[in-house]
């Protein structure tokens, strides 16, 4: 597990204890970023904790989080360019085995004009459900839940990770689903992504 902590300076910042969890509001980001084709991101964030996932056939995700000027902490994954699976059944079930892996801020805090906090990386096993009858995508792993839409080979929809609600991106066919997801709050971002393959 990497550990770091990251600080970065605040435009202003009035540290009165009712302003706190505002002012970390307004400087936590998460959101959807595409990678290159080998799940890489081609732009560096200020210290910035990194990862990536790919199948043999090239299948996956990147994903990152650290800070940037002018934004505070933030938190990005994205699907790589290219990625494909068989077409999606149109009735019944699958149920899908895999991994999935994120980076996480936590324990985000203020001091002075700085805002930090620690980040480290986590991946756990999931098993996921599809019912392509009701057209959801559910399951959980670890700290992680899933709750997806599916949508003609398309998977987006909600999850939630250690009680931080996020949102989930993705395709999904008969044989795999690969996700991208991200969220924050005021104490915490993470962003990541699974590849499951059918039982």
């Amino acid at each position: 597990m990497s550990l770091n902590k990251f600080m970065i300076a605040l435009a202003a910042v009035a540290t009165l204890p009712a302003c706190s969890d505002l002012i970390k509001d307004a400087n936590t980001h998460s959101n959807f970023s595409t990678p290159n084709s080998v799940g890489v991101y081609s732009t560096a964030l200020s210290s910035q904790l990194t990862g990536r996932d790919t199948a043999p056939d090239g299948d996956g995700y990147g994903y990152r989080v650290g800070s940037r000027s002018g934004t505070g902490l933030i938190g990005q994954s994205g699907i790589i360019p290219g990625t494909s699976v068989a077409a999606a059944p149109a009735s019944g079930s699958v149920v899908y085995s895999g991994r999935y892996e994120l980076a996480q801020i936590q324990n985000i805090d203020i001091s002075g004009s700085r805002i930090y906090g620690h980040s480290s990386l986590y991946s756990r096993s999931i098993s996921l459900t599809a019912d392509f009858d009701g057209n959801t995508l559910s399951g959980t792993g670890g700290n992680l839940s899933v709750d997806g839409a599916i949508s003609n080979g398309n998977l987006s929809g909600n999850v939630t990770y250690k009680g931080v609600n996020g949102a989930l991106d993705g395709v999904i066919g008969a044989d795999r689903a690969v996700g991208a997801f991200h969220g924050n709050s005021a104490d915490t971002i993470y962003a990541g992504g699974f590849i499951v393959d059918a039982d």
